[in-house]
């Protein structure tokens, strides 16, 4: 049991804060008033008493008689579906208990987490439901003239009802480039305009003049609500089509903002073939600054640019090319970026400086910049040319094609730290200009933008986004049954769908690593960057603690799911 303890009243806060992030997840819903429960000498509610009743503690109601009782949700789902409403509440609630005659002792849960707050003769209860546990979930709240227990059932995530075949809205887009003069493919609007007020390009359908995102972190996003599924053809949930052509790709990756449990949203690399490999640049912030004046940094008028990760300056200012005026500059006056009027989306992954002359992309992904499109296998936008057939997985995206756009399946999501997440639901969706790497002269530690030019600028474009329809039956996996994983220097590796210590391994730092998979018969074996068919390994050293993350994709010629497995490996040096 957990003791009482006083806390500054001003702790209630964290309560109302937990309640309104709730409430941010949850659809408007009509409520009733709030009921109280008045037993042991004490009243329980959900929901501050002292604030407006604000859903879901205004939904929750309570049944039962005497000292036990049942916690259920009554309220409205609106754009929301469960598989059981009769049982459904939220897994995060905020209760308020009042002391009347009896005085609070002690609190004990069972199968959920809590924290409390005090203020005079209220207590604020954060109650938080422990997913994974199998028995009742109970709160028992005891004072000097008996104890309650409050049942709670399972909790449901809630899934998006309201799915959509196109975006349908323009969320944010700015780009650094060529066409950031607001017009032609400078512009999200299909009227040609940098306006608010017209329609958006892609919203709705296919925009044969589409979007150019600019240079490296270059974005548009959209609203775009999907669920994931193993009903779709290859696990491909969405497609991307761009303005690509063999000899020519222009290679863009996606964030989606999702969820993995049906509550908690955030945003998420879906990570493509190039993710893991050696010269990827993973999770950086790169800044262009517009520069009028020169001085001793910047020595020439133009754009420049720096890379930075974790604090640290990978690439410090480097004129981004001799012919980026500040025309290539996406103003906010006269061209409507900026927010003035064009949205720029979410802003936890962009920020402007005060004066406008400093943009920085946060968390994005570098790839090297070839001119070879089967060199982005698959998880890239504009790579492969579109074809007609929009919204149709026209062949295994696994295997290069020439036409059908590029699919996107949501297991491929990674958090900031290229960790396997899955995703159930996405709501929003974000395009960016990746593929920017000088493959002659940058590494990972001074990632180096290739030459752009007004016919050379690598753009990534987007001309539609397409949900590809779910069938009706769960498909079979890939198998890998008599397939092998070797890594030198580990004994009997393990892959699995995420990584925890079971599946992680140390390896001597300095060596070289070789990682290998395979044999299997004519599938398609991904290994970080490295492929081939039937088996694919990749060679590589680590550093004292550094960290890699091996993923291994193996898809047959089927349109069922491919497997897809992890595991981590970290440098530890040699003892002296």
């Amino acid at each position: 049991m957990t003791k009482i303890k006083e806390k500054f009243s001003l702790r209630l806060l964290a309560v109302i804060l937990a309640l309104a992030m709730v409430v941010t997840l949850m659809p408007a819903m009509t409520k009733a008033a709030t009921p109280t429960l008045t037993a042991a000498g004490i009243t329980v509610q959900f929901g501050d008493p002292d604030y407006d009743e604000t859903s879901p503690e205004a939904d929750m109601i309570f049944t039962g008689s005497g000292t036990t009782y049942t916690v259920n949700y009554s309220g409205e789902f609106n754009d929301y579906t469960v598989s059981d409403q009769t049982t459904y509440y939220p897994y995060i609630l905020a209760l308020f208990v009042t002391s009347g005659s009896g005085k609070i002792t002690e609190i004990e849960g069972t199968g959920l987490t809590y924290e409390q707050y005090t203020s005079g003769s209220k207590m604020g209860i954060t109650i938080t439901l422990d997913e994974s546990y199998t028995g009742q979930r109970s709160l028992a709240i005891t004072t000097s003239s008996g104890t309650i227990t409050l049942n709670f059932n399972t909790p449901h995530a809630y899934t998006i009802k309201k799915v959509t075949t196109t975006p349908t809205a323009l969320n944010g887009y700015l780009p650094v480039g060529q066409f950031a003069s607001g017009s032609m493919w400078g512009t999200p609007y299909s009227d040609g305009t940098a306006s608010s007020g017209t329609t958006p390009k892609i919203v709705g359908g296919y925009s044969s003049v589409g979007i150019s995102l600019g240079a490296a972190g270059g974005y548009v996003e959209y609203a775009f609500a999907l669920n994931n599924s193993t009903s779709r053809p290859y696990g491909i949930d969405f497609i991307v089509y761009g303005n690509a052509f063999v000899g020519n790709p222009e290679a863009g990756s996606v964030k989606v903002y999702g969820t993995t449990d049906g509550y908690n949203w955030d945003w998420y690399e879906l990570a493509g073939s190039l993710y893991y490999a050696d010269s990827t640049v993973r999770d950086v912030d790169v800044t262009y600054k517009k520069v009028e004046t020169t001085d001793s940094t910047f020595t020439s008028a133009g754009i420049w640019y720096k890379v930075e990760k974790d604090g640290t300056t990978l690439k410090n200012w480097t004129k981004f090319n001799s012919n980026t005026a500040v025309t290539w500059w996406p103003e906010s006056e006269d061209e409507g970026y900026m927010g003035n009027p064009v949205p720029i989306g979410d802003s936890s992954l962009v920020t402007i400086s005060s004066d406008k002359t400093e943009i920085t992309y946060k968390g994005i992904t570098l790839v090297d910049d070839t001119n070879t499109n089967a060199d982005y296998a698959f998880g890239y936008a504009d790579v492969t040319p579109n074809g007609s057939s929009y919204g149709t997985v026209t062949s295994n995206p696994y295997v290069y094609s020439t036409t059908g756009g590029n699919g996107f399946d949501l297991d491929w999501a990674v958090d900031e730290n290229g960790n396997p997440v899955q995703l159930t639901s996405i709501t929003k969706v974000r395009v960016y200009t990746s593929a920017v790497l000088n493959t002659s002269t940058s590494t990972a530690s001074a990632p180096v933008f290739t030459t752009p030019a007004i016919f050379g600028e690598t753009s990534a474009e987007v001309c539609g986004i397409y949900a590809v329809s779910a069938g009706t039956e769960t498909l079979s996996e890939t198998s890998v049954s008599g397939a092998t994983l070797s890594v030198t220097g580990v004994s009997s590796p393990a892959l699995a769908s995420t990584i925890t210590s079971a599946n992680t391994y140390e390896v001597a730092a300095g060596e070289e690593i070789t990682v290998s998979y395979g044999t299997l018969s004519g599938v398609s074996i991904y290994v970080n960057g490295a492929s081939g068919t039937g088996s694919a390994s990749t060679t590589f050293t680590l550093e004292g603690e550094e960290e890699q993350i091996i993923r291994v994709i193996a898809k047959d010629s089927t349109t069922g799911l491919p497997y897809i497995g992890y595991c981590k490996l970290v440098g530890v040096a040699a003892e002296e």
